[in-house]
Order: structure tokens, then C-alpha cells, then sequence
């Protein structure tokens, strides 16, 4: 157990008296959950505000985290618990012919939200973000011949379609980011492609799943027992190390996957296939934090594919399921959403039943696609440029990773899994048509509509104002939490506009009470966070102190503090349970109660103490991660869940 987070004795050293200073003196009734369905009533006896935050002590004035043990000059008649006494004098207990009187939380009504901003109805965008996963490290010129090929064709069309922002994401694995880089002498590819990129005609990111091979990878060791550190050090391996290429396996620390792609070619913008679990497509917090190692920053991947285990009907509604709950207004659609702190672009809409584009099959698909989306909704729509497919027949077990790893002494694809050249010269075209389809037809007839890069679909989702959140902002998310909270903390928050995780709320709080730095106008930056890993329900009520809540605040704030270095465990987890003077309590619960408090201090309402309700600690997105498939670790990206909100580019 973390002593930090865990250490009861400080706290009660810290924590101020059970009812701090309020005016009056008058006891409140006993504080009802702030749901939905069972909001304090308005007509509840108003708490009188109690004077908050930095006045020294000697003032005159009992502040927010004065108390009778550190600041008697102004708290001396404040009452005491022995909760709140220092061990000697706690094991007293009461005077004789004293009762200690139960703690009881404060009735508070949190205002009437805001209504969520809308797009205001009519035709959405069209926003194309055109790809490749090249996934072949065998068949060298076959496979090279879709960049000599096509560069010159995208490069021409961007430059005579300056408007339509066309540029191509080729997502290299890393041992065919190696292989044509070790070509080059021979082939020029890579000289092509990096000029290409110096254009804006091509950007580059990182595809791990296909990595030398399915059979040797950590993930396959994974299971709901391995911890944390052993899944983030066997992730941070993965994306990183060179591997054998037939056999897998790291024959060098460094210089494949992502830095494989980095080194060679040049900045890496996505990345995507960083599964814990392939079969699930399921990346979690521990992926997505080894990536951050590598990778800093990295903002963009891909979420639930259209096809493999996820191109049949079970997979797809239980995919279709959970978007439902991430795509609240006509600003959100299933197309894209955010989890373990990366945006998430999906194959198609799993809502509308609609896959990717794949240009192999011509534009008549590209039309049917494409009619079948929600319009009333923008859609980030992924076009897979330059598939494989263009020279492998597209048969069981013949991709160019599946047989060469099964043929690791002869691991190019034999004469008889080839496409004829004719049938490849008409893939090529259906590739080429479907691109013209696209620009000609498709963008002109829908206003606004156009292709995007990764910078362009990150600044869409979360420009820089994103990550800036004022006191007002926080608010509003607090009291989203309280009046969406049923016996279970709501899938997300919003500030009425943006959407944010129960992850995120967490954080902000934590630095908001905990007096965590913030600019001159109490605006907070957003930082990046885990957790929790387990899902502790809360059986019980439990009433604290307004002034214990702030202080174990205080006390978590330091590790929740934004741009820290990266380590294999961050301090920014929310852990599963913390511990109290009252005993122990839940994330779930930390977090509606850190929502009162702040809410209540915005409304000039102050409480002295809050009623934590008993709480399931997982959101319905849980249980639908869980139906789709995921390891332990899912209990922290169900706290990470929230709705892409698309902006226009």
C-alpha cells in the first residue's frame, strides 16, 4: 500500500475540527445525495458561508484550513471530534457526561446545469483522414511499389486540389520501417517519402500490432494478474526494441517500432495497434502510458476496427453500444471518441453500421458507406489507401506477416497467394478512382467537408483551450457529476460544451482544493492521469469534514501536478480506496465528495461536512467495456471514457 496516499496518522494531524467556524451554530439536516432523482431540497436550512482560504492565522478568522491544533488564536471554539484530536488526546475520548455527537454532512443543492451546446442542426462535415498500414516487411519491391506508385499520384491531386488539405498518414510497423530504410540505396523509397513529407503530401505514425510476431510479444503473457509495472515495462519493450524479424523477439533495446519509423522517416503523428489485448482491440492505460515514453505528447490512435473478430455482428453492437453512451449531442459521433487519454478514431460508425472506406473496392463502396453515416453528426471517416490487398490475394492465413511468420526460412509470399499483375494494375485504379471519387464528387457536395491530418484531428478534439480550465468550467463539471450521479458516478462530465473524463474531474479537483498550481486567475491545466485499477464499490455511507476532504486534497495534489517526468508508475493514479479518520473510503467516493465541497465554496454556500453515499465505483461504460473485452485494467479506462466533441478544422 502507498504510504503517501494511505497514512491515516498526518492526516488527522492536518485535518481541521468536525465543524469548522460556521456561523449560527445551528445543526443541519443530514445531507441526501445530490442526484438526479434525489436532490437536497431547496427548503433545507441554508448553511451560512464560512470565511475561505489564505488569511493568516491571527486574523480573526477560522479559514479553510485553520483549526484549533494549528491556529487556536482563531479556532479555540471550534468543536472537537475525537476524529480530528491528536492520538493522545483521541484515545481519551470525551469528557465524562460528554456525548460525541455524530458527524452529519450538510444539505447543498447544486444550480441547474447548462444545456449542452449543439451544432445547430443541418449537413455535418465530411472529414477524411486517408491511411495505410504497410505491414509488409517481406516483399520488398512488391510492397514499395505502392509508394513509388502513389506518392506522385497524391502529390499531384494535393496540389490541384489545394482546399481539399489532402495528405497521406503511412503507418509503418517497425520492421518495414526498417527494411525500406536498409533499401534505400538501392530503391530511393525512402528519399521519396521523406520528400514527400517535407511537402505536406505525406505524414508518418506507427502501427504496432502486426511487429514481429504474433507469437512472441509480451502481450501474449498477460492476464488479469499482471501488474501494472510488468504490463508498462512489457509495452515500453514492444514499441521500442528491434526484433527479429521471423522470429520476434528483442535482439536490441531500441531502434524498432516507434523509433524504428521516428529515426528513419521523420516525426511519427499516430500510432495505433498498441494492444494489451489484440483480440479485443483493447490498448489501456498501461499501453498508452509506455507509448507516452517514447513517444511524449502522443494524442492520436485508432480505436475499434471494422474488421477481423470486430467485423462480425456480436463485436460491432457491443462496440455500438458503448458509443451510444459517448456520443451525447449532434457535435459527437461514434466515429471518434477518447480513452486512456488518446483520441480514438474508429473504423466507421459502429452506431450507424457503417465500416471504413477501402478504396480496393471503388467508389460505388465509398458511396455506400458514405450514405450510410448520420449526417446530422460531423464523421471523422477513415479511407485505408495502398492496402496489402493490391498484390496479395485476400485469402485465409496469406497476409505478409501471417505466412511469413509461419514460413520463417522462406517468408515471402509464394507465386500462388500473388494477385496477377493485371489484377494488380486494376487494384491500383479502384485505389485512384475512389481518391477522385473523393475529391471531385464527395467534397464539393458537401460544404465544409475535407480530408484531415493527424494535427488536424487533434485540434478539432482538444486545441490548446482544452487543456486550460477555469474555476467557472470546474464547476459546472462538479455539479454535471452531482446531479447525473445515481448509484453510480455518470459515464463522463461536460462544462456545457467540452467533455471530460471522471479521471479528469478527479485531477482537477484534487488541485483545485489542494491549492495545486494554478495561474493568477485560477484556471488549471489539465493533467495526464491513470487509475483507478480496481473497481471498489462503497456499501456504506461515510460522513467527513469538509476540512478532511480538503486535506487529503492537499495531500494527493502534489502527485497530480501536470507535465511530470515520466516513470513506470506515474503519482498521478487514482487509487482505489483512500483512508479516512471515518475508515475507508472509495475513488467514487473521494470524487462526489471533493465535487460538493468545490461546487458549494463556487455557490458562497460552504458545508462543514459531506455525506459520501454509497456508490458502485464503475460507470455503465464499465460493464460495456467489460462485454466487449478487456484485462483488469479496464476499471481505469472506464474512468477515462468521454465524448470527442469535433470542432471545424
Amino acid at each position: 500500500m502507498n504510504t503517501k496516499h494511505y497514512t491515516l496518522f498526518f492526516l488527522i494531524l492536518l485535518t481541521a475540527a468536525i465543524a469548522a467556524c460556521a456561523s449560527g451554530g445551528t445543526d443541519a439536516s443530514p445531507a441526501l445525495p445530490p442526484t438526479a432523482d434525489n436532490v437536497a431540497p431547496s427548503t433545507s436550512t441554508a448553511v451560512q458561508p464560512t470565511a475561505v482560504s489564505s488569511n493568516p492565522c491571527g486574523d480573526g478568522v477560522c479559514g479553510r484550513f485553520e483549526n484549533a491544533q494549528n491556529c487556536p488564536l482563531d479556532c479555540a471554539a471550534a468543536p472537537t471530534n475525537p476524529a480530528n484530536l491528536p492520538p493522545t488526546e483521541a484515545a481519551a475520548g470525551p469528557a465524562t457526561g460528554e456525548t460525541a455527537a455524530p458527524l452529519a454532512g450538510d444539505a447543498f443543492t447544486p444550480a441547474p446545469l447548462p444545456e449542452l451546446t449543439t451544432n445547430g442542426g443541418g449537413q455535418q462535415p465530411l472529414y477524411i483522414f486517408l491511411f495505410t498500414h504497410t505491414e509488409d516487411p517481406f516483399n520488398h519491391e512488391l510492397s514499395e511499389e505502392r509508394y513509388t506508385r502513389l506518392v506522385p499520384e497524391v502529390e499531384a491531386r494535393a496540389a490541384a486540389h489545394p482546399d481539399a488539405n489532402l495528405v497521406w498518414t503511412i503507418m509503418f510497423q517497425g520492421s518495414d520501417a526498417q527494411t525500406v530504410a536498409g533499401r534505400n540505396p538501392q530503391t530511393g523509397v525512402l528519399d521519396l517519402l521523406r520528400d514527400a513529407n517535407q511537402t505536406g503530401a505525406v505524414e508518418f505514425g506507427y502501427h504496432a500490432h502486426h511487429d514481429p510476431t504474433y507469437n512472441n510479444r509480451p502481450q501474449n503473457g498477460f492476464t488479469n494478474n499482471t501488474p501494472w509495472e510488468e504490463l508498462v515495462n512489457g509495452m515500453v519493450d514492444w514499441l521500442s526494441c528491434e526484433k527479429d524479424v521471423v522470429y520476434g523477439g528483442c535482439i536490441a533495446p531500441d531502434g524498432g517500432g516507434i523509433t524504428a519509423v521516428q529515426n528513419n522517416f521523420g516525426p511519427v503523428t499516430a500510432v495505433s495497434g498498441t494492444y494489451l489485448q489484440s483480440d479485443t482491440a483493447y490498448e489501456g492505460g498501461p499501453a498508452s502510458h509506455a507509448a507516452q515514453k517514447i513517444l511524449p505528447g502522443r494524442l492520436l490512435g485508432f480505436g475499434y476496427p471494422d474488421h477481423g473478430p470486430f467485423g462480425q455482428d456480436a463485436k460491432r453492437d457491443a462496440v455500438a453500444a458503448l458509443m451510444e453512451r459517448l456520443t451525447p449531442t449532434n457535435e459527437t459521433s461514434s466515429t471518434v471518441f477518447w480513452a486512456d487519454n488518446v483520441i480514438k478514431m474508429t473504423g466507421g460508425s459502429p452506431i450507424d453500421g457503417t465500416s471504413g472506406i477501402d478504396p480496393l473496392k471503388g467508389p460505388r463502396f465509398a458511396a455506400g458507406m458514405l450514405g450510410g453515416l448520420d449526417r446530422t453528426r460531423p464523421n471523422i471517416v477513415l479511407a485505408g489507401l495502398a492496402s496489402k490487398f493490391i498484390y496479395t490475394k485476400q485469402l485465409p492465413n496469406t497476409s505478409p506477416t501471417i505466412y511469413g511468420y509461419a514460413h520463417p526460412d522462406a517468408p515471402e509470399l509464394p507465386p500462388d497467394l500473388l494477385n496477377s499483375r493485371a489484377d494488380i494494375e486494376k487494384n491500383y485504379q479502384q485505389n485512384l478512382d475512389t481518391l477522385d471519387y473523393l475529391l471531385n464528387d464527395v467534397l464539393p457536395a458537401n460544404s465544409g467537408s475535407r480530408f484531415v491530418n493527424s494535427n488536424d484531428v487533434i485540434n478539432m478534439i482538444a486545441p490548446p483551450d482544452y487543456w486550460t480550465i477555469s474555476p467557472e468550467q470546474l464547476d459546472v463539471m462538479a455539479r454535471w457529476a452531482l446531479l447525473n450521479w445515481t448509484n453510480r458516478p455518470p459515464d463522463w462530465v461536460s462544462d456545457g460544451a467540452d467533455f471530460y473524463s471522471l479521471r479528469d474531474l478527479f485531477s482537477l479537483l484534487v488541485l483545485a482544493l489542494g491549492d495545486g498550481a494554478g495561474a493568477a486567475d485560477g484556471s488549471l491545466q489539465l493533467p495526464t492521469a491513470y487509475g483507478p485499477l480496481a473497481p471498489v464499490d462503497a456499501n456504506a455511507a461515510v460522513t467527513l469534514s469538509r476540512d478532511e476532504l480538503v486535506a487529503l486534497a492537499q495531500q494527493l495534489s502534489p502527485d497530480f501536478a501536470p507535465n511530470q517526468p515520466w516513470q513506470v508508475t506515474p503519482n498521478a493514479m487514482v487509487q482505489p480506496t483512500y483512508q479516512t479518520s471515518a475508515g475507508e473510503i472509495t475513488a467514487a467516493q473521494l470524487l462526489y465528495g471533493m465535487a460538493v465541497v468545490y461546487a458549494a465554496d463556487t455557490a458562497g454556500t460552504p458545508v462543514n461536512a459531506v455525506t459520501l453515499p454509497a456508490t458502485q465505483a464503475m460507470p455503465v461504460t464499465y460493464d460495456l467495456l467489460q462485454n466487449i473485452g478487456c484485462l483488469n485494467t479496464c476499471s481505469g479506462t472506464a474512468w477515462s471514457f468521454k465524448p470527442a466533441r469535433m470542432r471545424q478544422p
